[in-house]
C-alpha cells in the first residue's frame, strides 16, 4: 500500500522527457534548420540561372551550390553561437545584429561589380533575412528588459 494518497498516481505518470529549456533549444535548433533548408531549396533553384551567358548552355553547377549552401550552413551556427538558447540575453542579439550587418554590406558590395550567377545573390538573400530577424528579436527582447525594468514595477 501506499503510504501518501497521491504516491501511486506519481509512479504511474510518466517523467517528463524534455525540460522548458531543453524543449526551447531544441525548436531554436529546429527553426534554424528550417530556415537553412528553406535557402538551401532557393540555392538550387537560383542553380538553374547562370547569369548573362549569350545565349551558351552550361552543366549545373553543383559545386558552387554546395560551397553556397556550406556557408550558409556556417553563418547559422554563428547565429547560433552567438544567440543561442543557452547563452541568449538581450545585448547578445545586438552584437549577433552587428556582426550580421557586416556581413551583409560585405556580401552586398560584392555584387556591385559585374553580373553574376543566380547562387551567388541566395548568400545575400540569406543574411537579409537573418539580419532582419535578428533585429525583430533585438528589438523584441530590449523591450521586454526595458519594460520589466521600468514598467512592471510601477
Amino acid at each position: 500500500m501506499a503510504d501518501r494518497p497521491n504516491e501511486a498516481r506519481e509512479k504511474l505518470e510518466p517523467p517528463s522527457i524534455m525540460s522548458r529549456a531543453s524543449r526551447f533549444k531544441w525548436l531554436w535548433g529546429a527553426l534554424l534548420l528550417l530556415v537553412w533548408c528553406a535557402f538551401v531549396w532557393r540555392t538550387y533553384e537560383a542553380g538553374f540561372h547562370p547569369g548573362f551567358t549569350h545565349g551558351r548552355k552550361y552543366p549545373y553547377p553543383w559545386v558552387d551550390v554546395f560551397r553556397t549552401c556550406g556557408i550558409m550552413a556556417i553563418e547559422i551556427g554563428l547565429l547560433y553561437a552567438l544567440i543561442g538558447p543557452a547563452k541568449f540575453r538581450p545585448n547578445r542579439a545586438w552584437v549577433s545584429l552587428a556582426v550580421f550587418a557586416v556581413l551583409w554590406f560585405w556580401e552586398g558590395t560584392y555584387f556591385l561589380v559585374s553580373d553574376h550567377p543566380g547562387w551567388y545573390y541566395v548568400n545575400f538573400e540569406f543574411l537579409s533575412f537573418v539580419a532582419f530577424g535578428t533585429l525583430i528579436i533585438a528589438i523584441l527582447t530590449t523591450a521586454a528588459g526595458i519594460y520589466r525594468r521600468y514598467l512592471a514595477k510601477s
